[in-house]
């Protein structure tokens, strides 16, 4: 969880999201794809603090 805040992974995989998913539908798959790609091997709560904030930024504007 450190290191997704110190190297700033977390607020550009965020951003791309917002940039590249133009519909609803599109942001979530993408946010969902991420999810899956970030939490593999991660105890089930860090895997929820992790989606909550690599995903929650881009998901503001729905």
């Amino acid at each position: 969880m450190q290191r997704i805040g110190m190297t700033g992974i977390g607020s550009k995989l965020s951003s791309i999201i917002s940039q590249i998913g133009e519909t609803s539908l599109l942001k979530l798959v993408l946010g969902m794809i991420v999810t899956i790609v970030l939490d593999m091997g991660v105890p089930t709560i860090a895997a929820y603090m992790l989606a909550a904030s690599v995903s929650a930024p881009a998901f503001n504007s729905l």
